[in-house]
């Protein structure tokens, strides 16, 4: 038996932390950039947590099209979160959100990566 999240709960985590992203963003003053680089900051976190828990989920997971699919809802999360930072970017270039734009990017290579090998 396997004692970890499906797929569903996976996306809607996923979903949880963009929203949640969205969110704080929303709420921050347009002329601040210290909170911007922190909640990107914050989003590359939450983000390299959530890439631990599909990892932990696909090492308990038989079934190599499930491991596929956990892979694929990580780097469509992380698809997601690319767009976000991208937008934050172009709104506040002097913020400098690059360099957690560049490493999610990484996250999403090493998840597709992994979808690959177990399709």
């Amino acid at each position: 038996m396997n004692n970890c999240l499906a797929g569903a709960e996976l996306t809607e985590l996923g979903t949880m932390v963009l929203s949640g992203f969205d969110h704080r963003i929303g709420a921050i003053p347009k002329d601040l950039c210290a909170p911007f680089r922190a909640e990107a900051r914050n989003l590359e976190t939450e983000i390299a947590f959530f890439y631990r828990t599909v990892a932990m989920c696909a090492r308990k997971t038989e079934n190599l099209a499930e491991v596929s699919s956990l892979w694929s809802i990580m780097a469509e999360t992380c698809g997601q979160a690319l767009v976000r930072l991208s937008d934050l970017k172009k709104q506040h270039p002097a913020c400098n959100a690059s360099d957690y734009f560049d490493r999610i990017c990484d996250i999403r290579a090493k998840a597709e990566r992994l979808r690959e090998m177990h399709a």
